[in-house]
């Protein structure tokens, strides 16, 4: 399978895009993910953002790396 990406693994020294995120902490990923997928659940569902931009995956996942939405413990909630 080809992915189209250089051997360094990146595609290239060009312009970041406006709607790029910044990267993923590096302390847990797993659990990056599973907080943006449910922001981005609530964003499809109608939460109002509390980021700019186009597309409801990069606002989610920008949302959680500027610490905009955290995850709330079921015990605690």
């Amino acid at each position: 399978m080809t992915l189209g990406m250089t051997l360094s693994g990146s595609r290239g020294a060009g312009p970041r895009r406006k709607d790029s995120v910044e990267r993923a902490p590096k302390a847990n990923r797993f659990e990056f993910v599973v907080i943006a997928s449910a922001r981005a659940r609530q964003l499809l569902k109608g939460a109002e953002p509390r980021e700019e931009g186009r597309k409801v995956a990069s606002i989610a996942q920008r949302e959680v790396i500027r610490r905009k939405v955290v995850k709330i413990d079921e015990e605690s909630a």
